[in-house]
């Protein structure tokens, strides 16, 4: 064989792998420049996402100053012991912008993420500081001695991961407060405050707004009822108010006094806190009354002081945990009642007597899921679609739900209802 033939096969070859070489870089280079747009638009995609997720709240300058929507994250400043299992937060906003004014009484809503949850959970504190001009938020809880695994008991187990957990320079996601039940801080009336055990927060707030509210001498009467004086929260802080301001009548209630306590220096009487002991220290009915105790004595004192005449318009009262039972024996919600409730998304229907309580119990007793957390009608968190037929509230909420939805923590059927659950 000849050198040309051969030759011209050896090109033939080496063109052949420079051509197969050619088509591998340029696949590869393809795949490259597909993989980096990939990567690219996932980037601008996240980029996108990512304020929502991790900003936080932005102040809405069409409200008033220092409001927001969402969530705000706060830090905690001071942790302070008030009595035993009993701590107060001083929050601060993170961003240092102006703290939204709120009325006395009212509540925010605190986002915590705890061990082995997958999303955060929230729950709603009381306000407990109304100092006019205040730089802080202050939030009191308490902490259970045991937590129960019922639904209802959400907030304690929150409540205890908090305490547990949570300390000065960690941070705390928070809602704009909130809420019906707060005090009318310009009305010269004289006003009865009355609290029992962690009732005291949203009180000591309308005390502190009223007693610093300028050129305002109001009578203003507190019972307050605890256990005995390692119960007694804020014990110092009420004193002193008492002490500073002749205008505020103190009536301090140990239900079970210890033998360390004394009478007129720890309290002022040894009873449980109920309608009959206000009727015996009041020289009138003629007040504005605002309550917050467990929901068994607001029911009680409530509806005690409606049969001494006080009109509804002037009693204001809220309650942690279950709703009271105020107003339940309307003749329209009598034992024998009953409403078919279809949850339509489930599937499901059953009949609601008046024995198996709100929609919510209903509801959780069907195995049906419904989201929830306050459980009193304060966070909005249960809000239901109604798809058919109507509700009614056993007393007003504290949270104004959009039109054509419920909650249905502190509402039950009024007929047939259909729930988009």
């Amino acid at each position: 064989m000849s050198l040309e033939p051969l030759a011209v096969l050896g090109y033939v070859i080496v063109a052949g792998v420079a051509a197969q070489t050619a088509v591998g870089l340029a696949t590869m280079v393809g795949r490259v420049a597909m993989r980096r747009r990939v990567v690219t638009l996932t980037l601008r995609r996240l980029e996108s996402r990512l304020p929502q997720v991790t900003q936080p709240a932005q102040v809405d300058r069409g409200d008033p100053e220092g409001s927001w929507s969402g969530w705000r994250k706060f830090t905690i400043d001071r942790k302070v012991e008030e009595a035993e299992r009993v701590w107060s937060y001083y929050l601060r906003p993170l961003d240092r912008k102006p703290l939204a004014p709120f009325l006395p009484g009212q509540h925010v809503s605190v986002g915590v993420l705890p061990p082995g949850e997958a999303t955060p959970q929230a729950c709603t504190f009381s306000l407990s500081d109304g100092r006019p001009g205040a730089d802080y938020y202050r939030i009191t809880i308490k902490k259970p001695r045991a937590v129960s695994d019922h639904p209802a008991a959400r907030t304690e187990r929150l409540s205890s991961f908090l305490v547990d957990l949570y300390n000065v320079g960690d941070s705390l996601d928070l809602t704009c407060p909130a809420g019906r039940f707060f005090a009318d801080t310009k009305s010269q009336r004289a006003t009865v405050l009355v609290a029992q055990d962690m009732g005291v927060a949203p009180i000591m707030a309308m005390l502190h707004a009223m007693c610093g509210s300028t050129g305002n001498d109001r009578v203003i009467w507190l019972f307050y009822g605890v256990r005995d004086r390692a119960h007694h929260i804020m014990r110092d802080e009420l004193d002193a108010l008492r002490r500073r301001h002749a205008n505020v009548r103190l009536v301090v209630c140990y239900s079970h006094p210890d033998a360390g306590s004394e009478e007129g220096r720890d309290y002022d009487t040894k009873a449980i806190l109920d309608a009959d002991l206000l009727r015996r220290a009041l020289p009138s009915s003629n007040y504005t009354f605002y309550v917050c105790a467990p929901p068994p004595m607001t029911a009680s004192v409530c509806n005690g002081l409606r049969r001494w005449g006080v009109p509804s318009r002037d009693i204001h009262w809220d309650s942690f945990g279950m709703p009271p039972s105020i107003g339940m024996d309307e003749p329209d919600v009598t034992e024998s009642a009953s409403a078919e409730v279809e949850f339509r998304r489930s599937g499901r229907t059953a009949v609601w007597r008046r024995a198996d309580g709100m929609l919510l119990d209903l509801a959780e007793s069907q195995e049906v899921a419904v989201e929830s957390n306050c459980r009193s009608g304060r966070c909005g968190k249960c809000a239901t679609v109604i798809k058919s037929g109507k509700v009614r509230y056993l007393y007003q909420p504290a949270y104004n739900p959009e039109e054509g939805t419920c909650l249905t923590c502190i509402s039950i059927p009024d007929g047939q209802v259909a729930l988009d659950l």
